[in-house]
This record gives structure tokens, C-alpha cells and sequence, in this order.
């Protein structure tokens, strides 16, 4: 399993310009809706900006509904970007580092 599945199984909350927003887990309609376009999970981070804003707004639309795909879009910058991805695909050291000490303040001077 990829871990964007993992991850998308579990509500995850960004603030973003000042507002939070909670990306919830997909449902079979989202999977289906990617299968149609010819998108997979299982390429992780090798889709293309256009693929993941589509991931993420299918994510994101069941807690926002009002929210378009391009409004996402809009209020993405690569921060923001960069800490969700960080979130949904952790580095193999920041997997460890949980592992070893659930508490983040462990180990930190």
C-alpha cells in the first residue's frame, strides 16, 4: 500500500492563509472519479502538479464542499504544497524519528 493511501485514510488538517482545512480519505465515487481520468495511486509522487491538485481537491471537497478544483488550486503556494506532501509522503527519516519518539519534543535541545 502507498502511502498516500495510508495517509488519505485519516483526515489531515492544513491551515492555509489563516484558514484550516481538512483533507478527508477517499471514497470509492473519488477512486472511480481518478480511474475515468486514468489517474492511479499508485504513482505517488511522480504525478504531475495537475494530477495531485485533482487528488487533493477530491480529498479536501468532502469537508469543503464548496471549494472548486481551481480554488484549491489558488490557495496552494509551494509552501503550503510542500508541507502537505511532507505530511501524505514523510521521508524515511522523519518515519524513524516517529517511530523511535512519538513525542516530538523527545531528543529536541
Amino acid at each position: 500500500m502507498s502511502d498516500l493511501r495510508k495517509a488519505m485514510g485519516h483526515p489531515l488538517e492544513f491551515t492555509i492563509g489563516g484558514q484550516t482545512y481538512r483533507f478527508g480519505a477517499l471514497t470509492l465515487n473519488d477512486l472511480v472519479e481518478m480511474e475515468a481520468k486514468g489517474l492511479s495511486l499508485d504513482e505517488g509522487l511522480s504525478h504531475s502538479m495537475a494530477t495531485m491538485r485533482f487528488m487533493l481537491w477530491l480529498s479536501v471537497r468532502h469537508h469543503h464542499k464548496e471549494m472548486t478544483e481551481e480554488q484549491l488550486g489558488d490557495l496552494l503556494d509551494m509552501d503550503s504544497m510542500s508541507r502537505i506532501l511532507a505530511e501524505i509522503y514523510p521521508s524515511d527519516d522523519e518515519e524513524s524519528k516517529k517511530k523511535q519518539h512519538p513525542d516530538p519534543s523527545i531528543g529536541t535541545r
